[in-house]
């Protein structure tokens, strides 16, 4: 088991390296280092992406997170509720939080660095696969929220894609 201390310069190594990745790739990104988090915005196929990167040394993780930003009428926050589960079926990877009172649809993956290198490359991955995923459901979760998707469409949709 590692120290606190270890577990500090651990999550300050792990943050370095993140940083180290999104300058070498080119992104622009800000840094709160006092929390350990990172912030940036990417732009995916069809959808802006904000990316929240937050170091943890006492779990010894990184998590890559994004919140959805669009209205989720009230009358609909149960069938987005559903949505969500449903699509957390297909997903290998991650997973997506709906915060019910609040309204709020994000998508979340972790990555342990407790005894394993961490690299630009894998980095990047993550994110990369945060940003795709994000990209796929986003106008679908989005339709749902404004009512104009009904929860059978969207299970269908769910269906031909996962197919």
């Amino acid at each position: 088991m590692a120290t606190e201390s270890e577990k500090k310069q651990q999550g300050l190594a792990a943050y370095q390296t993140v940083c180290d990745a999104l300058t070498h790739y080119d992104l622009k990104f800000t840094e709160h280092k006092e929390d350990l988090v990172i912030t940036l915005s990417v732009t995916g196929k069809a959808t802006p992406v904000n990316v929240m990167i937050v170091v943890n040394e006492d779990r010894q993780d990184i998590s890559f997170m994004s919140r959805l930003n669009f209205p989720v009428k009230d009358d609909v926050r149960p069938r987005m509720a559903a949505a969500v589960c449903m699509a957390n079926c297909t997903l290998a990877f991650g997973n997506f939080d709906y915060d019910i009172p609040k309204s709020i649809v994000s998508y979340r993956l972790s990555h342990c660095f407790f005894n394993t290198p961490l690299n630009r490359g894998l980095i990047m991955v993550l994110i990369s696969r945060l940003v795709t995923v994000v990209d796929a459901y986003y106008d679908r979760f989005r339709a749902l929220g404004a009512g104009v998707l009904d929860l059978k469409n969207f299970v269908k949709q769910e269906n031909e894609q996962s197919s």
